[in-house]
């Protein structure tokens, strides 16, 4: 899985909107390597900024386009 693809499971994971065979993938990508899991781990760290900062308009605006559905594959 390309680390774009791991991120939109870890946004949609936080969610938990996740079906069980996107589940399985993605927990079988972070047994596959410490990488993974440290990606994984910065990208949630790099996520709690952004819950930190419900006063800024600016990273709420972009918080509320994060979370808009994409078109689905």
């Amino acid at each position: 899985m390309r680390a774009d693809e791991a991120a939109a499971y870890f946004v949609t994971h936080r969610d938990d909107d996740l079906t069980e065979a996107e589940h399985l993938l993605l927990t079988s990508w972070l047994s596959a390597s410490d990488s993974h899991v440290r990606a994984l781990n910065r990208a949630e760290s790099v996520w709690q900024c952004f819950d930190q900062a419900e006063d800024d308009e600016i990273l709420a605006a972009m918080r509320a386009h994060s979370r808009e559905p994409g078109p689905r594959r």
